[in-house]
């Protein structure tokens, strides 16, 4: 169960990183902010690239 909620977090904590993008915020900040990884937001980036 608690792989479930962990897995809830993450997904809040892309959305967030999603719309800090979109703000033009930095990657660093972004992850200060969510508390993903440098990997994690990258990866976001070029999902909204395509």
């Amino acid at each position: 169960m608690a792989k479930n909620t962990d897995k809830g977090m993450h997904e809040k904590a892309m959305k967030k990183a999603r719309n800090l993008l979109e703000q033009s915020v930095g990657i660093t900040e972004i992850m200060d902010i969510t508390g993903l990884s440098e990997e994690d937001i990258l990866k976001e980036q070029q999902k909204m690239r395509r």
